[in-house]
């Protein structure tokens, strides 16, 4: 059997990787992947290998330390102890043995200096993305309203070029970010689309990664400057789902509603408004509010 053309075997396949991204933290062990697959579990086992090119299990064991990845980068208040509890090793030395023979490095060392190349290098394999991004396709969107915005001051740093660098970018800005805003108890994310452009994913256009400013911006060397985004009305919808569905969202904005709506689009930007961020929650629990400028 062709296990990369078996179309009905695919889809229990992405319904499998579905649940394991929705349930992290849940005891996910071959009988329960298998029974959500609704197959046996030896065919399950020869199915998910020969589709995805590594077995269920350690599937699962990727996508825990993928998540403790993250974490370990942009989330300073969790300390490594936490992020291995959270990951499912009962002890940090465990934890460390697992992420080296995945990453490379101790969580120490990764935490001090995220080596983001080697993270894609393993992450990113073909067979792995083509059926997480497939899972992911459904979208949880709200209906659309049309609001006046007030002008909202950000500081913000200009991400552009290749997708991959993408946490470098955020890390960056995190690091700015924590050391010239320390006292700001709550941080407001937002996200500038500079190319104006819904038929491509976010990671691969320019655009700026923003925090809500509440003071004037301090003098920095690093690049992030001030921007004002809102300042009129805007479209505005809340979607619930992964980064994938972010453009299709935009693209229903813009090709059906607006024509219908006796609304023109305006020049300026859109905008996100980013409400719950992986690793918080899982990717597609992530919610996020879209904003379209109007004229």
């Amino acid at each position: 059997m062709n296990v990369a053309s078996d179309i009905p075997h695919r889809a229990k396949l992405r319904r499998v990787v579905a649940h394991v991204d929705a349930h992290l933290d849940d005891d996910l062990d071959l009988e329960t992947l298998a029974a959500v697959a609704g197959l046996s579990k030896h065919h399950f086992h020869r199915t998910f290998t020969g589709t995805l090119g590594m077995s269920a299990m350690d599937y699962v064991r990727l996508l825990r330390l993928r998540r403790a990845s993250f974490q370990l980068a942009f989330r300073a208040d969790k300390s490594i102890l936490e992020i291995a509890v959270e990951a499912g090793y009962e002890s940090g030395e465990a934890f460390a043995r697992a992420f080296r023979r995945v990453f490379g490095g101790s969580p120490t060392g990764f935490r001090a200096a995220p080596h983001w190349d080697i993270w894609h290098g393993i992450y990113r394999d073909v067979g792995i993305v083509r059926e997480r991004v497939g899972s992911r396709r459904g979208r949880r969107a709200g209906e659309v309203r049309v609001q006046e915005i007030a002008p909202i001051p950000l500081a913000v740093m200009r991400h552009e070029g290749d997708p991959r660098l993408l946490e470098r970018t955020l890390g960056a800005f995190i690091a700015w970010r924590r050391a010239a805003l320390p006292k700001a108890r709550r941080v407001t994310s937002y996200n500038v689309l500079l190319g104006n452009r819904f038929d491509v994913p976010l990671a691969r256009q320019p655009f700026e990664i923003g925090a809500k400013l509440s003071k004037p911006l301090p003098h920095n060397d690093v690049g992030v400057r001030e921007r004002v985004i809102g300042g009129g009305r805007h479209a505005t919808m809340r979607l619930v789902g992964a980064n994938d569905a972010i453009a299709p969202a935009f693209r229903h904005l813009v090709d059906t509603w607006l024509p219908s709506s006796g609304h023109r689009r305006s020049e300026r930007p859109a905008f996100l408004h980013r409400i719950r961020l992986f690793p918080d929650v899982p990717e597609q629990e992530t919610v996020t509010d879209l904003f379209l400028p109007l004229e």
